[in-house]
């Protein structure tokens, strides 16, 4: 069976900037989309509890669950389709009564709940944090506080 790429696009909000979620303290922030791509980021720490995970680690539930979602509809579509073939081929001894759901996509929302930009002059680069945590706000770059 060929390899089979789905791409899937995550919003951002009209500043460019996407949502992550700290696996440690759970809070919300954000970064700008071009500072993401322009650059090879392997870890990230939260501006809001200082402590550093893979990128990967900071991806929020919702977009985990969405990109689970678009998998598991994939693979009962290839079931469907795989079973109408057996069918096709069966020559009316096999027969398909019933086929997999397919559900649709949920949507992916942003939210600002009072995020807001901040310039962190040690990697020449900005997040959207909390207003209430600028004060002790750690680079999501390099984790300079």
């Amino acid at each position: 069976m060929g390899e089979v790429i789905k791409k899937v696009s995550f919003p951002s909000d009209e500043d460019g900037y996407r949502l992550f979620q700290c696996p440690y303290c759970n809070n919300y922030f954000k970064l700008n989309n071009n500072e993401l791509i322009n650059e090879d980021i392997i870890d990230l720490f939260c501006p809001i509890c200082g402590l550093c995970g893979e990128l990967s680690n900071f991806i929020t539930d919702e977009v985990v669950q969405h990109v689970t979602d678009i998998g598991i509809n994939y693979l009962k579509e290839t079931l469907n389709e795989s079973l109408k073939k057996v069918e096709r081929n069966s020559k009316g001894m096999f027969k398909v009564t019933k086929t997999l759901k397919i559900e649709p996509e949920r949507q992916l929302y942003d939210f600002e709940n009072g995020l807001e930009i901040m310039y962190f002059e040690c990697c020449d680069k900005t997040a959207k944090i909390l207003l209430v945590d600028k004060d002790t706000a750690y680079c999501p770059y390099c984790g300079v506080n």
